[in-house]
Formats: C-alpha cells, structure tokens, sequence
C-alpha cells in the first residue's frame, strides 16, 4: 500500500507512476492511493488505504477503529477516517471526521495503521452509540486491559462540549462487576440477570471443549448434579417399576 505523496518522496516522477499504473504494477484504489501488485485487499488494507486517501496527519477512527482495537463490530460498508478539520476533499467509501483538534497523544499504530487510542475512540463513539452499545465497548476494552482510567479521565477533563460526555461521565462512574465476552444479546441479558442475584454463580459461556471431553464433564450444572449423593427408596433400593429384567429388558412383576 504506498500514497502518490510517499511515492514523490521517494524520487518517483509523476510519469515513473503513471507508467507502473499503466503496467498494472500499481493499482489505484482511491485518488493518490495504490495497491502494490494486486489489488486484493485484507480489511486492514482497507482500512490503510482509507488513511493514506487523506494525508499523512489522518487516522482510523470511530468504529473502524474500535473495530482495530477489538472492542466493536461494525458492520457500516463504510470507513470512518479523521482528518485535519482543514481536509475538504470527500472520498467514496468513506466517512470524514474533521474535529477542532487531535492532539498527538491521542493517536498511537496498531500494525502500521495510524488510528486513535481507546479513549479516544469510546469518547468518538459516545457521541453515536446508545449507552448499551457503549458500555458493551467500554467492557471489551476493560477486559483486553488496553483502557488507562487515569488517561480517559484526563480526556474527559479537555472534551469539554463534545456530544455524548454524559455516558461517558456514567461509565466513569459506575462500580460493577465486568461481564463475560459474549456472542449474543441473550448472553449478556442472562449474564446481567446472574450478577444481580447475590446467590448464584456467575455463569461461563463460549468454553473451548477440547476434543474427546464428553459435554457433560465440560458443563458445572452437570458435574454438580452428578456430585449430588443419589436418592435412596429404603431397604427395596427403588422402586419396583424401576427394576427390568436382566434377561429381556421388560419390566418384571413386583409379586
């Protein structure tokens, strides 16, 4: 993945890329922003693509890069990019984010990727998610151990006026047992359902079971059941009904 710019630098003439676009050695894919060999792209050479489409001082942003970070899908056929407030040029397939200020300690790389750090990127999704959505984020990031509370509070001490700082204020604010990762909202319905109930264990969900490990040694309400002593009927040791007949199976006559 190489920019127009990143080529000039490199001594290229506007001719010496023209040819190799010509020659299929290059292989546009937004204005200035070329593939190198082939034009089949990973979804994280989208998204590098989408960077270089603006510039050197752009970043992943938004729930692209909590999509980076590993705390949120997104399922937009889009790519949310920040840039320079000054950046004025719109790319197809991509959202521009142009915000008053980024200061440098607010964007880091993940593989080479210029994208925003965590806390700036829960405090960009606040402005957009429900407080639900946000706080599924919020859990993911405490549970990967990438969220610094002392750096999202200094944060939210310079955001002032940006949208959504109440949740964030509230997600600060909160003293609550992390959940479990989850697949579904079902799960984590239940889950919510578990904590609040003083008396119950919290419950396990997505387990690796490896091979040759029966279900019913890999499931706790199981193995508790099995653990139980088993019920006695008296000196008969159960009932007659309950008794077959070794030799056919049928139930045998309890005179």
């Amino acid at each position: 993945m190489v920019a127009h710019y990143q080529l000039i630098a490199l001594g290229f003439s506007a001719d010496a890329i023209t040819y190799r676009i010509e020659t299929r050695r290059l292989h546009p894919l937004h204005v200035g922003v070329y593939a190198v060999g082939h034009g089949h792209l990973t979804l994280r050479g989208r998204w590098m693509a989408a960077v270089l489409a603006y510039g050197p001082k752009a970043v992943l942003s938004h729930r692209d890069a909590a999509a980076l970070w590993a705390i949120y899908r997104s399922s937009s056929p889009y790519i949310e990019v920040t840039a320079d407030r000054y950046t004025r040029n719109r790319r197809p397939g991509l959202i521009l984010h142009r915000p008053r200020q980024l200061p440098p300690e607010d964007v880091t790389m993940i593989d080479n990727i210029p994208v925003t750090t965590v806390e700036r990127t829960l405090v960009d999704l606040a402005a957009h998610l429900d407080l639900d959505r946000l706080r599924r984020a919020w859990d993911a990031a405490v549970r990967l151990e990438i969220l610094d509370r002392r750096k999202m509070e200094a944060l939210r001490a310079r955001s002032r006026g940006r949208r959504g700082l109440k949740k964030i204020d509230l997600l600060l604010a909160e003293t609550r047992p992390i959940p479990i990762s989850s697949r579904s909202d079902l799960e984590r319905d239940g889950f919510r359902l578990f904590a609040e109930a003083a008396d119950i264990p919290n419950p396990s969900v997505n387990l690796w079971i490896p091979r040759g490990v029966a279900r019913q040694d890999a499931c706790p309400k199981r193995a508790r059941q099995r653990a139980r002593p088993a019920p006695t009927a008296g000196p008969l040791e159960g009932h007659p009904r309950d008794r077959l007949s070794p030799a056919d199976g049928r139930r045998r006559d309890p005179r």
